[in-house]
């Protein structure tokens, strides 16, 4: 009776230990803890324990799998999993008590998820063209996803993600949601393509990476007035209109694409006319759409090819200064260049008594060339450069004094006048045979007069 009652005690001691050890936690593991699957997809979760039982089973509304006591590991299964909110447990009999229990559980969450049929943005009461500045909004349409408390709708711009939006609702089914978006674009924003995108983040568990689906990009026209950025000032040729100018010395934006116009001397200019070399002057260039009107002011500077204008003939004093006698018009400033007998001389000179002649003076600049031919007569005081004594007959006048003895110049060509004796002679009276004797012959024209004086015998006949 002694040895009955020692064997009774310790196995009710090893039980107490045995329950000592285990505590209040049902011994059953399962593998994954946690189910995700696909709507209509397959599932398969194991549930094992190291514990001796006496029997241990699945409960399901789907997959069940009846208690059996020769396994310690069964598995849930089901190919075709359609029901949305499933609540499968796995149990264990247990030849001990946990707690007043020797039956304990363990419950398998599983979250079915489907991704959305379709997600679509589009504007809201809007589908004109966008006015920079102004308020607008977009919508977000995700049709058919489950379940919506693990979905997050995110919004683009391009690649910049702008705003996120997550739902708190516990619905198992699939729903439809949507969410907007309120934009203020600017003029950077045109052509700018938005768009949504639907994310299901099912946790560790669940695929990876997460599901996703976009809408189509919608891409928005923002209208904004136009602005000039700069303008500046041009140096057209003639015959060039202002429809030439050229892109790259302003810059005008707006949308829609601004007309340009022309102001000049507050008064329209047709942009389509050709310039002349008197339209050079202050201009008004001006850019309007339907939202407004912008202008800036230019100085245009017409050029034009040089065109010379001289006279025939000019006259210059002997060793004063000689400057060009005519100037061309033209822009850019022209280059002068002045030849003699095809050889270029300096055009600002002091001419000697001797550099008459035929002159050709041309202007250049980067439009074109003129030329001119003239005379430059140059005018100075007489010279004699020789006088030499003569012997006439009677009855011969001063007048036929031989060109071969006397060797006079000037410019104006001098007059010659007579002295004898220190008074005048006429040079057209005939002389006698007491006409002999030194005389004076003078060469005057307005700069100047000179005289030589020589002897003249004159012989009877």
């Amino acid at each position: 009776m002694a040895c009955f009652t020692m064997l009774l005690l310790q196995l009710l001691i090893s039980l107490l230990l045995i329950s000592l050890s285990h505590g209040d936690q049902c011994p059953l593991h399962l593998d994954p803890r946690r189910a995700v699957v696909r709507y209509g997809g397959s599932v398969a979760v194991t549930c094992n324990t190291s514990d001796a039982h006496k029997g241990m089973g699945w409960e399901a509304s789907e997959g069940g799998v009846p208690m059996t006591k020769k396994q310690n590991l069964i598995t849930w299964r089901v190919i075709n999993l359609t029901e949305w909110d499933i609540n499968p447990y796995c149990y264990i009999n247990l030849n001990y008590k946990i707690g007043d229990n020797s039956q304990c559980e363990v419950k398998l969450p599983v979250t079915v998820y489907k991704t959305p049929d379709s997600v679509s943005i589009s504007t809201v009461n809007h589908t004109e063209p966008m006015k920079e500045g102004q308020q607008y909004e977009l919508q977000c349409d995700v049709h058919d996803v489950a379940p919506v408390q693990y979905l997050t709708v995110k919004w683009y711009k391009n690649q910049t993600l702008l705003n996120q939006t997550t739902f708190s609702d516990t619905d198992k089914t699939p729903v439809n949601k949507t969410v907007t978006l309120l934009i203020r674009p600017d003029r950077a924003d045109d052509g700018a393509q938005y768009w949504c995108e639907a994310e299901l983040d099912l946790g560790a568990e669940g695929p990876q990476p997460h599901p996703k689906n976009s809408s189509k990009p919608l891409s928005i026209t923002v209208y904004f007035a136009p602005i000039i950025q700069f303008c500046r000032d041009w140096s057209p040729f003639t015959e060039t209109s202002l429809d030439s100018y050229p892109l790259n010395v302003y810059s005008v934006e707006g949308n829609p694409r601004p007309n340009i116009s022309w102001r000049h001397k507050s008064s329209p200019f047709n942009s389509s006319i050709p310039l002349t070399r008197f339209d050079s002057g202050l201009y008004e260039i001006i850019a309007r759409n339907d939202l407004n009107n912008v202008s800036c002011f230019i100085n245009i500077i017409v050029e034009y090819p040089p065109e010379l204008n001289c006279n025939k003939s000019y006259e210059v004093k002997e060793k004063t200064l000689f400057k060009l006698p005519c100037k061309a018009d033209g822009l850019p400033k022209p280059e002068y260049f002045l030849y003699k007998n095809g050889k270029i001389i300096q055009h600002d000179f002091y001419p000697n008594w001797n550099d008459s002649g035929l002159y050709q003076l041309t202007a250049h600049n980067q439009h074109g060339t003129s030329n001119s031919t003239f005379t430059i007569n140059i005018l100075h005081a007489p010279i004699i450069q020789f006088c030499r004594d003569w012997s006439p007959l009677t009855e011969t006048s001063l007048d036929s004094y031989p060109l071969n003895l006397y060797s006079v110049e000037g410019n104006p060509r001098p007059d010659i006048s007579w002295r004898h004796k220190s008074s005048p002679f006429n040079s057209s009276i005939p002389l006698t045979r007491f006409d002999s004797g030194l005389y004076e012959i003078i060469a005057r024209n307005d700069l100047n007069n000179v005289s030589c004086f020589m002897n003249i015998m004159v012989e009877c006949k």
